[in-house]
């Protein structure tokens, strides 16, 4: 009877546990790990075992070489919201590694997998070689099937519940996975230098059809701040994109194009990164993980592959004009330049009590230039010269290039 009471009484406010595998309702415990959160009344006890023991055991189950059967078990256990690129066949796995440089042995620097998925890629890569990967994951059913497989591993894959495309400001108070701060995800690697070799190979994907824009300008903004995730190096990252952002990355301008392809996103990229087109991947291969969102906004790019692209930080980025922390301005004066790309410079930099004559002739541009005619080099020495005739405040400057970047782009600093 005194058992009876004991459970009626935890009855009126108790806790519910998801176990691993199976509940123990005469003491209110798990057998092993739980996850945890506050319930009421008799819904503890009608709770059915579910989540990670489940997931692991029909992963265990899973034809890994029948891709129909992973893409529904990845269906079943993902949101399609987030914009993850899962790599769902062997095929497309020996591909990336291959792009990669096949032989992984000799790779120094750390290799982080994002979105890995049920570990196609992550054992493709352990495969080839590799000795350190870091698989991160941000779904959390998905998380158990990581976990298992670094645990026959050896020590070579680390797993992680995160996500590197949200990574938090080291300042916040609270952070809530998958978002992670710099120094939990890079906290086994020393400080290195921007000018020495890669420190960290990103492979994955950014969040397609799910602001994939904003967070390419959000890797570029951070790059240009010195983000303290920069402080352990620079990060290559070899990603799987749509291919309108490839190339808006990297359009130049062409005679008689009257369309807006130049855009902010253009500039950053060729200024900071040397860009590679390691592979092109049909659409249809991601599904049904990548879907058109309705006609293009945009249709005067091509929307029919998913690009594997090398992202690569240059070297020299802070020896040619522009220098860290003020990278943000560079980039703020940029997007007021390119908000009218077709008008004349001349004729903004008079808008902004600017001797426009004075300033392109000490430039060596026409007087007819238009922003869209001007590569990321005019753009340096084109705002070099504006933050040299202190026309803006720079107060007032660094507030408005802040404000851009964390209202529109939402990133935190």
């Amino acid at each position: 009877m005194e058992g009876l009471r004991g459970l009626v009484r935890l009855g009126r406010y108790s806790t519910q546990c998801t176990a691993v595998s199976g509940f123990n309702i005469a003491t209110g415990f798990s057998n092993n790990r739980t996850e945890t959160r506050r319930v009421s009344g008799a819904r503890h006890y009608a709770t059915v075992a579910r989540g990670d023991s489940s997931t692991l055991d029909a992963f265990k189950c899973l034809d890994m070489s029948d891709r129909d059967e992973v893409i529904k078990f990845l269906r079943k256990n993902s949101s399609r919201r987030a914009g993850a690129v899962y790599v769902a066949e062997q095929r497309v796995a020996d591909k990336v590694v291959d792009c990669l440089g096949g032989d992984l042995s000799n790779e120094r620097a750390l290799i982080m997998e994002n979105n890995a998925g049920v570990g196609i890629l992550t054992q493709a890569l352990v495969r080839a070689g590799a000795q350190r990967v870091v698989a991160l994951e941000s779904q959390r059913k998905l998380l158990p099937v990581i976990e298992d497989i670094a645990g026959t591993s050896n020590g070579r894959v680390h797993a992680m519940y995160a996500d590197f495309f949200k990574i938090a400001a080291e300042d916040r108070a609270k952070v809530v996975p998958p978002s992670i701060t710099p120094n939990n995800l890079l906290a086994d690697l020393p400080l290195a230098e921007w000018t020495d070799d890669v420190t960290v190979k990103v492979v994955g994907s950014f969040p397609i059809n799910f602001r994939e824009r904003q967070k390419l300008l959000q890797f570029a903004f951070m790059m240009l701040d010195g983000h303290p995730l920069f402080q352990k190096g620079r990060i290559e990252l070899n990603v799987f994109m749509s291919e309108p952002q490839y190339h808006a990355m990297t359009y130049t301008y062409q005679q008689g194009d009257t369309s807006r392809k130049y855009q902010l996103i253009s500039v950053l990229y060729q200024m900071c990164t040397d860009i590679t087109l390691l592979h092109m991947e049909p659409r249809k291969s991601f599904e049904p993980f990548i879907r058109r969102k309705g006609a293009s906004s945009k249709p005067w790019y091509p929307d029919d592959n998913i690009c594997f692209v090398k992202i690569t930080p240059k070297r020299d980025l802070f020896t040619h004009g522009v220098t860290k922390h003020d990278g943000v301005l560079f980039a703020f004066i940029v997007r007021l330049l390119l908000a009218s790309p077709r008008s004349l410079i001349r004729d903004r930099l008079e808008g902004w009590n600017l001797d426009g004559e004075r300033v392109l002739g000490e430039i060596g541009l026409p007087l007819d230039t238009r922003a869209v005619f001007m590569s990321w080099r005019d753009f340096i020495s084109l705002v070099r010269v504006i933050r040299e005739s202190r026309v803006f405040d720079d107060v007032w400057l660094r507030d408005e290039a802040y404000d851009f970047i964390s209202k529109e782009q939402s990133i935190s600093y």
